[in-house]
């Protein structure tokens, strides 16, 4: 990916038009990736259908957006893993964020780690009912950001005050023995209040 629109840290975006992503070559196959997503969090009033630009290397919809409020464009691809864009409708952008690391069960080998572009934290508006299933539709709801995972650190920048669920999603390679996917959440809500720095841990559980 070379731009976007928003540009990460943006302000004052129309609260109605249009979000664009553009890639250095044309993406036409793209939108057949199993692993492709384009998505806004919060959810969006209203999300209409991905249109690709004329040269093939733009992805574009239109949205309807609250007013003074901040969002994410994620952007899940198998090449660009997690791509991630904070911008406002309104004058200004939060300060406050959440940051900590993730602990992998004992269990594991010590050279397990982390697969680039398969695992992701989130920040749920609130427990899911259902559990953690990444393939649930219940999830896709509740999501208010999404962060790359490429090690134990996890980040989440810009983020509006209020209260979440923090879960995480790992695939980690095991060596020899293959890959291994595990699901990580932090037992209490996480709350944020304006301009702070919250530090959590969580803790890896095996399936």
């Amino acid at each position: 990916m070379i731009g976007s629109f928003p540009e990460d840290g943006d302000v004052e975006i129309p609260a109605a038009g249009a979000v664009e992503v553009t890639f250095n070559q044309p993406v036409n196959d793209l939108l057949f990736q199993p692993e492709f997503q384009f998505m806004v969090f919060p959810q969006p009033l209203s999300f209409g259908g991905l249109e690709i630009s004329a040269d093939g290397c733009s992805i574009s919809t239109e949205v309807d957006l609250e007013e003074d409020k901040v969002y994410q464009l994620v952007v899940i691809s198998r090449d660009t893993g997690l791509y991630p864009i904070q911008f406002s409708t309104g004058e200004e952008i939060s300060a406050a964020s959440v940051a900590g690391e993730i602990r992998l069960p004992a269990e594991l080998p010590g050279n397990a780690g982390f697969v680039p572009g398969q695992s992701y934290a989130v920040l749920l508006s609130e427990a899911p009912a259902g559990g953690l299933d990444p393939d649930a539709g219940e999830l896709d709801d509740l999501i208010v950001a999404g962060a790359p995972l490429n090690g134990p650190r996890l980040s989440f920048e810009n983020v509006n005050p209020g209260t979440y669920h923090l879960a995480a999603f790992l695939t980690l390679n095991l060596g020899p023995g293959g890959l291994l996917d595990l699901q990580a959440q932090h037992a209490e809500p996480v709350v944020v209040a304006a301009n702070q720095e919250v530090k959590v841990d969580l803790q890896g559980s095996l399936p």
